[in-house]
């Protein structure tokens, strides 16, 4: 049964390592991407978005321009957003994780207590029954067969005697 539990234990650790490092490579895969997009615009300088907006050539393309920026902002800021998420969810299967190899380990200390007061009762069994059998096999000595020899042998004289009378 404890056995049975920390094997339990093994399948989910290993499942849960395994999402966790699939995960992990997918948020390295956005946050590469997204580190990408943050030094582009660095390297560009802030004037970039201004520059944009300055070259507009009538309202309605000052608007799409404006339009467009806002996307790209709320782009970065869902990107940014998601990242944050992704790396919160993480720890919580991480904090699982160890929250499992914990239980795994206390289960499969039990399981050693268990086995190992299985084997202290085998053990004292195994004495027991050892004793037993070395006090069968032990000669009886001859001062006491003796002894029971010759009250047998007085009681047939007895019995003999009162045959007789």
């Amino acid at each position: 049964e404890l056995q049975a539990a920390v094997d339990e234990f093994d399948a989910q650790i290993e499942g849960l390592e395994l999402q966790l490092e699939i995960a992990n490579q997918e948020l390295d895969d956005k946050y590469t991407v997204y580190c990408s997009r943050v030094r582009e615009i660095e390297e560009k300088g802030k004037t970039s978005y201004w520059s944009i907006i300055f070259k507009a050539s009538s309202l309605k393309d000052l608007l799409g321009r404006i339009d467009y920026i806002e996307e790209i902002m709320s782009y970065d800021e869902s990107a940014l957003t998601e990242i944050e998420g992704e790396i919160s969810k993480l720890d919580k299967q991480a904090e699982k994780l160890n929250s499992l190899r914990a239980d795994r380990n206390y289960t499969e200390r039990q399981l050693r207590m268990t086995q190992n007061k299985l084997l202290d009762k085998i053990n004292a069994r195994i004495a027991e029954i050892s004793s037993s059998e070395r006090r069968i096999r032990r000669p009886q000595p001859a001062v006491r067969r003796r002894g029971l020899e010759g009250r047998r042998t007085l009681s047939v004289n007895r019995s003999f005697r009162c045959s007789t009378r």
